[in-house]
């Protein structure tokens, strides 16, 4: 009877212990997904800001003017985890400009040691950016995940100049340039090289007014 007792009592045990186990090996997928929802490297926050004059953001702000060149676009990540986080420079409703016309295109890898990325943006040598509403939409490792809203305005230069019939032309969407290694001049695409010859010291200073990088911070 204590030999029969005994056995069915290992039997009970053992498929306590089977039990347990396919319990946990079905709770296995949830605890991966949780790991991996943990370690996604997500956007905290993004901050615009006009150029401080030293090639860095200064004023933070969500409105613009067309002589506002660059442009800082400063995205926070939540975690160090490499990853790699592009930005699309969107006019959505600008003068001259087809609706959701992508100006500009860059992305940067982070390394694991980078908690945010910093670009700027330029309407091109010598021009200025076209009166409008505009946004950027960030993708981490190419998903979209958050986008900031902001607005450029015309100077009251230009106001005064319409006003006297005296309309300036809207900077052309393939004249917006952006460099996209530190270290690296940015590399400019006029468009048409017509009309776009330059004398030899002005190429000279050309080359002598570097532009702003973007670069990323730890």
């Amino acid at each position: 009877m204590k030999i029969i007792f005994s056995v069915a009592l290992c039997a009970l045990f053992s498929l306590y212990i089977s039990g347990k186990s396919v319990k946990d090996e079905k709770k296995s997928p949830a605890t991966a997904a949780t790991a991996v929802a943990e370690d996604l490297v997500k956007v905290e926050g993004i901050s615009l800001a006009r150029d401080g004059g030293d090639g860095k953001p200064g004023e933070a702000s969500t409105k613009f003017v067309t002589t506002d060149v660059p442009i800082h676009c400063l995205v926070t990540l939540n975690s160090n985890n490499p990853a790699t986080v592009k930005m699309n420079f969107v006019a959505a409703s600008a003068n001259g400009l087809k609706p959701e016309t992508v100006l500009l295109t860059v992305s940067f890898k982070t390394n694991g040691k980078q908690t945010g990325v910093r670009f700027n943006a330029s309407p091109g040598e010598g021009n200025l950016w076209a009166a409008g509403k505009y946004r950027v939409d960030i993708f981490i490792d190419g998903r979209k995940d958050a986008s900031a809203y902001f607005e450029i305005q015309k100077t009251n230069r230009e106001l005064s100049k319409e006003a006297k019939g005296d309309n300036p032309k809207p900077t052309k969407p393939n004249e917006a340039v952006i460099s996209e290694e530190e270290n690296e001049e940015p590399s400019y695409n006029p468009g048409s090289a017509k009309g776009n010859r330059k004398s030899k010291a002005a190429r000279r200073n050309s080359k002598n007014n570097k532009k702003p990088h973007p670069r990323w911070e730890n």
